[in-house]
C-alpha cells in the first residue's frame, strides 16, 4: 500500500517537474537568441527607429514642440528617452540602446504570454465538462505548443532586430488578452477592470491601431462576465480608464479645426476636410524652393508669418533630406510631412510651444 502510495506522488510530481524543465529552456533560449540577434544587429536601424530617437533626444532637451506629434506614438519614444536618459549614452551607442530596450520587451512579452496562458488552460478547464475525464492534450503538450508559437513569432516575426515597438505591441496584447481571460474566470471584478482599461490606454500610446481594437477587446470582456447588466458598471470603469489615459496625449497633437499653412498647395481641399483643418496661407508652387534655400533666420521670419495667422502646423510634401533634421515629420508613407509652428508671443517673437 505504502508503495503504491509513493508511486502515484511520483507520478504526480514528474508533470510539474517536466513543466519547470520545459519553462526554464524556454527562458534560456529566448534570453540567448533575443541577446545574440540584439548584439549582431546592434548598429542597424531603419527610418522608423531615427524618428523614435529623434523624438527622445527632443524629450530629454525640453523641445516640445518637435517632441509632441500626431504621428508617431509616444510611449516607445518615452522608452527610449529613459534609456538615452538614465545611461547617458553618446550617439554611437543610440541603435544599441533601442535594441537594448526590444530586448527588454521580448523578455517582459514572454512574462506576460504566461499570463495569458495560464487564464487560457485555466478557463479551459473551467468550461471542461463533467463528463470529460481528462484533456485531450494533457497540460504538458499544452504548454509545449503555446511556447512553439510564442518562440516562432517572438524571433521570427517581431524580431528584436527591427527598431520599431512591435515587440512591445505583442507585450501589451498578451497583458491584455490575460485580463480578459481573468475577466471571464471570475466573472468580473472592479479591479480586473481597472486594469484591463489601464492596459488598453498604454496599448494605445505604443501603437494607435488599439484605440479601435479596445472597444473590441472591453466588449469582449463585459460580455464574458456571464452577467452584463450586473458587470455594466464595471465595463464603463474599464472605458473610463482607457479613456483619460488614451484621450490625454491625444489632445496634444492635431486637434479638428486647428489652422495649417500649405507649402506648394499640398493640402488640397479634400485633404483638409479628412484631417478636420483650416488652411489659411499658402506658399506657391514654384516658390517652395526658395524657402527650402533660405538661411535659418529667413526661415524664422517665415514661420513666424506663419505663426500671425494663428497656424498650429505647416505641411508640405516630398521635402528635401534635410527637412527631417530640421523638425519636419513624415505623415506615414504617404510623401507628406508636417512641422509644428512654435506659438507667438505678444511681442511678436517666437517661443516654445507648451503642450
Amino acid at each position: 500500500m505504502a508503495n503504491a502510495q509513493f508511486s502515484f506522488a511520483g507520478q504526480h510530481r514528474k508533470p510539474k517537474s517536466n513543466l519547470r524543465l520545459l519553462r526554464a529552456t524556454i527562458w534560456l533560449i529566448t534570453i540567448y537568441a533575443g541577446l545574440t540577434e540584439t548584439w549582431a544587429s546592434r548598429f542597424s536601424i531603419n527610418p522608423d527607429g531615427n524618428s523614435y530617437l529623434d523624438i527622445a533626444s527632443a524629450y530629454l532637451r525640453g523641445d516640445w514642440g518637435n517632441a509632441i506629434n500626431a504621428y508617431w506614438s509616444p510611449l516607445y519614444s518615452w522608452l527610449a528617452a529613459v534609456c538615452l536618459g538614465v545611461f547617458r549614452l553618446g550617439s554611437y551607442w543610440e541603435s544599441t540602446a533601442l535594441h537594448i530596450l526590444n530586448f527588454v520587451g521580448l523578455l517582459l512579452s514572454l512574462c506576460t504570454f504566461e499570463f495569458f496562458f495560464r487564464g487560457f488552460l485555466r478557463l479551459q478547464n473551467q468550461w471542461r465538462s463533467p463528463q470529460e475525464e481528462e484533456q485531450p492534450l494533457p497540460e504538458l503538450a499544452w504548454w509545449a505548443l503555446g511556447y512553439a508559437l510564442f518562440l516562432s513569432t517572438s524571433l521570427l516575426v517581431l524580431t528584436v532586430a527591427v527598431t520599431t515597438p512591435d515587440v512591445w505591441v505583442a507585450m501589451f496584447t498578451y497583458l491584455v488578452a490575460g485580463l480578459t481571460l481573468r475577466i471571464a474566470i471570475n466573472s468580473g471584478g472592479w479591479q480586473l477592470f481597472a486594469a484591463l482599461g489601464f492596459a488598453l490606454g498604454c496599448s494605445y500610446l505604443i501603437k494607435t491601431f488599439y484605440f479601435p481594437m479596445s472597444f473590441v477587446f472591453l466588449a469582449t470582456a463585459w460580455l464574458a462576465t456571464g452577467n452584463p447588466r450586473k458587470t455594466m458598471k464595471q465595463a464603463v470603469l474599464g472605458l473610463l480608464v482607457f479613456t483619460l489615459v488614451a484621450e490625454g496625449l491625444r489632445r496634444l497633437g492635431t486637434q479638428p479645426g486647428d489652422r495649417v499653412v500649405g507649402l506648394s498647395r499640398v493640402a488640397e481641399a479634400h485633404w483638409a476636410r479628412l484631417a478636420g483643418v483650416k488652411i489659411v496661407a499658402e506658399i506657391p508652387l514654384g516658390d517652395e524652393s526658395i524657402f527650402w534655400a533660405a538661411t535659418p533666420s529667413e526661415k524664422q521670419k517665415v514661420f513666424q508669418a506663419f505663426a500671425s495667422t494663428g497656424a498650429r502646423f505647416v505641411v508640405t510634401k516630398n521635402p528635401p533630406a534635410c527637412a527631417q533634421a530640421d523638425g519636419w515629420v513624415p505623415l506615414g508613407r504617404t510623401g507628406f510631412y508636417a512641422f509644428r509652428l512654435p506659438l507667438l508671443a505678444q511681442s511678436g517673437s517666437l517661443t516654445d510651444a507648451t503642450p
